[in-house]
């Protein structure tokens, strides 16, 4: 297009000089004051150069405001293309603003903790509505109220705390008391820093408020509990100690000075078997602790304890597993003196052995009672009745009758009473001994039955 105007002037310029010279030569009726009236050659040919030149000149300055007129539509139409861009990226900012801004107000108004901003002179400019919920006061009634006007029972700790903020920067962690609205005293944990816009502060505070009143009771609670429990352990005359899996002391208390000799802190690290003084119990505790581990269930054994000093004496151990995320852990313990035990045990068994020894005597006694007196007294008695008739020709069979119906039963009694002296006491024990005894009683039996 910027060659419009000069192929425009060129063919305005060629015509004419066509016409000029077409007239010249005749080809062309004269029109009357013309380029080729009364002027000679050369004039004419400088009027055809100056009309070519303004002709060119008219098409320069043309295809120059073309130009320009089109280097003018094109940057319009760019600018138009980037303020169309720019409204369109305007309106996604905007659209994206206003979800951002929906998603923080969200947020802000579910936010379980509290969020309060504070100005310079203590004014609350700014709270969330959880603290209706927190502390039970509304919103609308501490929004423009002084930080320090009657909120907690401790003002002095609060100025210290916005002091230390405007000195530091920040606070954390900072555990505040709160009087909420029926008198209730709330532990509050506050985060604190200071709002800055660029690198100067405007002297706002924002305040991170979270409740942790249950979490104080809860480590109030577990404190008493854990020094009642310290209390009981340590008055407890019994050992208290905690075995890991792979059978080392991992703690013992105080009462184990008193009962072996071995200081809480000498005794940690050693292995239970350094404790053990017999075999026998080294393998029942080896058996407790697999026990434990495998069937996680509390297990009980006695053994030999050697003390640090002294004699070993006997022991009961209880042992629990510690399980913790599924896993055992260690093995919580309780070890008693039993020797006390143990000597009445022994002084019982000597007792009932020596009873049963008495027992053993007075049945061999009753034994021989029987077979020899009692025994031969009725075999006398049976003979007597059987020759009681001898040579008295005269005596009624019925009375005959009768006399062999005693004898009958004194026979009866007789066996009887042997059988019941040789269960008593079988003669062959002591003879043969207990072995030998059994099988001829076996046999005796099976003879009978």
């Amino acid at each position: 297009p910027k060659r419009y105007p000069y192929i425009l002037a060129g063919t305005s310029a060629v015509v004419f000089a066509a016409m000029v010279l077409s007239e010249y030569l005749g080809l062309l009726p004269h029109q009357g004051v013309g380029l080729t009236g009364d002027y000679d050659l050369a004039f004419q040919v400088w009027i055809l150069l100056m009309v070519g030149t303004s002709l060119m000149g008219i098409a320069v300055i043309t295809s120059h405001s073309a130009g320009i007129v089109k280097n003018a539509r094109n940057d319009l139409i760019q600018k138009n293309r980037e303020l169309e861009e720019s409204r369109r990226e305007l309106r996604l900012y905007s659209g994206s603003l206003e979800k951002s801004e929906g998603k923080y107000r969200r947020i802000f108004e579910n936010i379980q903790n509290v969020y309060l901003e504070v100005e310079k002179d203590g004014t609350i400019s700014e709270v969330s509505p959880s603290v209706e919920r927190v502390v039970g006061l509304k919103r609308e009634k501490i929004i423009g109220r002084s930080i320090y006007d009657g909120f907690y029972p401790y003002p002095a700790r609060i100025r210290k705390m916005m002091s230390d903020v405007y000195e530091k920067g920040e606070v954390k962690d900072r555990e505040v008391q709160y009087f909420s609205r029926g008198g209730k005293i709330l532990f509050l944990s506050l985060n604190a820093w200071l709002v800055k816009d660029g690198q100067q502060p405007e002297g706002r505070i924002v305040i991170d408020a979270s409740d942790v009143t249950a979490r104080r009771m809860a480590e109030k609670a577990r404190r008493e509990s854990e020094e009642r429990y310290k209390m009981l352990i340590e008055e407890l005359k019994d050992v208290v100690f905690i075995v890991t899996p792979e059978g080392y002391i991992e703690y013992t208390s105080p009462a184990s000075i008193e009962f072996g000799g071995y200081d809480p802190e000498h005794a940690v690290g050693m292995h239970v078997s350094e404790f053990i003084a017999d075999e026998a119990g080294m393998e029942k505790a080896v058996e407790l602790l697999l026990e434990l581990l495998t069937h996680r269930t509390p297990m009980e054994c006695e053994f030999l304890y050697r003390p640090r000093q002294g004699e070993p004496f006997y022991v009961a151990v209880s042992g629990t597993p510690i399980i913790t995320h599924g896993d055992v852990t260690g093995v919580l313990c309780i070890m008693r003196d039993i020797s006390h035990r143990k000597v009445a045990e022994e002084h019982i068994r000597i007792l009932t052995q020596e009873l049963m020894n008495i027992q053993e005597k007075e049945r061999k006694r009753i034994s021989c009672d029987l077979h020899d007196d009692v025994a031969q007294n009725l075999a006398t008695l049976m003979i007597g009745c059987e020759t009681f008739f001898d040579g008295n020709e005269e005596v009624s069979l019925e009375l005959k009758n009768k006399m062999k119906l005693f004898s009958s039963v004194l026979k009866q009694s007789l066996t009887f009473v042997r059988d019941l002296s040789y269960e008593l006491r079988p003669p062959g024990l002591d003879q043969l001994g207990l072995i030998k005894t059994l099988a001829r009683y076996c046999d005796d039996f099976s003879e009978k039955h």
